[in-house]
C-alpha cells in the first residue's frame, strides 16, 4: 500500500490582501475623504457594471478618484496602463492611479504621465507583503578637531612652560580634583554640541591651577581651550527603514506621518560624494545627520 501524503497548495495571490491594504493606507491619509474598497460603477461607454478596486471621494475638489491595485511579481508594462485608461474613460472618473506593488516599465511611466494616470507604490517597513523600499536623499554635516591649543584671557601667568607637554602637566580645579588639560579639551568638545558654525569653538575654565614637574604649583587665570574644527559635507542616499505611506513614481514624492532612516557607518564617507555646505544646503534633502569624531589623544 503506497501512503499519499497530502500536499498542502499555495494559496494563489488574487490581490485581495493588497487592495485592503491600498484602501487601509488611502484612508489613513486622507480622513476627511470619503475612501471606499471593491466599488461597482455602471459604465458610459460600455453599459454594464465595471468593478474599481478602490475609489476617493472629495465633492469640494472632484468626483472621484479611481485606484487599480496590482499585485504582481513581474513589472507593470503599457498594456496594464492602456487597458486602464480605457476603463476609466468607461466609469467618467475625474482621476485615475495605478497603485503597484512591483515597478514600472520605462514605457508604463511615459505613457501614464502623458495620459495623467498617477503611478504610486504603497511603503509599509512592518509589512514583509509590501515590497517597495525605499531611499531617501541625505546629507551629512561632519565635524572634526583639526588642533587644539591653550590660550589665557589675561595672559600667560609666570612660571608657565613653553613646552608642548604643558597640556599633558596635572591641573588642580577648584573641588579639588585633578585633570590635564588636553582632558579639558576633550570636555570642552564633547560639551560643545551642534554650538560650533564658525570653525572654532572656545570654552573657560576659572580658578585652576598647574603642578609643573618640579613640584611647583603655580595659579592659573582663566584659561581658554581653543578647539579649531574642520567641516565636511557628503550628500548621498539613505535607506528609509521604517515607514508607511504613498509614494509617487511621477514626482517622486512621499506621503508619510512617520519616517527613519538609516543604519550608517563608513560607507558614507567613502561613497556619498563630498560637496560645500552651499552646494548641501540648497540640495532638495529628506534628512540631514550631524555627525562628530572624538577629540584625538595627541
Amino acid at each position: 500500500m503506497v501512503n499519499k501524503k497530502n500536499k498542502r497548495k499555495k494559496k494563489k495571490n488574487n490581490g485581495k490582501y493588497f487592495e485592503k491594504k491600498t484602501h487601509s493606507i488611502l484612508s489613513k491619509f486622507n480622513p476627511s475623504k470619503q475612501v471606499l474598497a471593491d466599488v461597482r460603477i455602471q459604465g458610459k461607454l460600455s453599459e454594464s457594471s465595471r468593478q474599481v478596486d478602490v475609489t476617493l471621494r472629495d465633492p469640494g475638489e472632484y468626483d472621484f478618484i479611481a485606484f487599480e491595485c496590482k499585485d504582481e511579481k513581474t513589472s507593470i508594462g503599457t498594456p496594464t496602463i492602456e487597458g486602464y485608461h480605457t476603463k476609466l474613460s468607461d466609469i467618467g472618473a475625474t482621476k485615475g492611479a495605478i497603485v503597484s506593488n512591483s515597478p514600472f516599465s520605462r514605457g508604463a511611466r511615459r505613457m501614464a504621465e502623458k495620459l495623467r494616470i498617477d503611478l504610486l507604490h504603497l511603503v509599509d517597513s512592518e509589512d514583509i507583503a509590501i515590497r517597495t523600499k525605499l531611499s531617501a536623499p541625505s546629507g551629512v554635516v561632519h565635524e572634526r578637531v583639526e588642533n587644539w591649543t591653550v590660550a589665557f584671557r589675561d595672559g600667560e601667568p609666570n612660571g608657565f612652560p613653553s613646552d608642548s607637554d604643558y597640556r599633558k602637566y596635572v591641573i588642580t580645579l577648584g573641588d579639588g580634583s585633578k585633570t590635564t588639560a588636553r582632558e579639558l579639551a576633550h570636555q570642552a568638545w564633547t560639551d560643545s554640541g551642534d554650538t560650533v558654525t564658525n570653525g572654532q569653538s572656545t570654552r573657560e575654565f576659572s580658578g585652576l591651577k598647574m603642578e609643573l614637574p618640579d613640584g611647583l604649583i603655580i595659579e592659573l587665570p582663566p584659561m581658554l581651550i581653543v578647539l579649531n574644527i574642520n567641516f565636511q559635507y557628503r550628500i548621498g542616499r539613505m535607506d528609509i527603514t521604517q515607514s508607511e505611506g504613498i509614494y509617487n513614481v511621477h514626482d517622486s514624492s512621499y506621503q508619510t506621518s512617520q519616517m527613519a532612516v538609516g543604519p550608517f557607518g563608513n560607507e558614507i564617507f567613502n561613497t556619498w560624494s563630498q560637496v560645500s555646505k552651499e552646494e548641501l544646503e540648497a540640495a532638495p534633502l529628506t534628512t540631514i545627520l550631524h555627525t562628530r569624531t572624538d577629540l584625538s589623544a595627541d
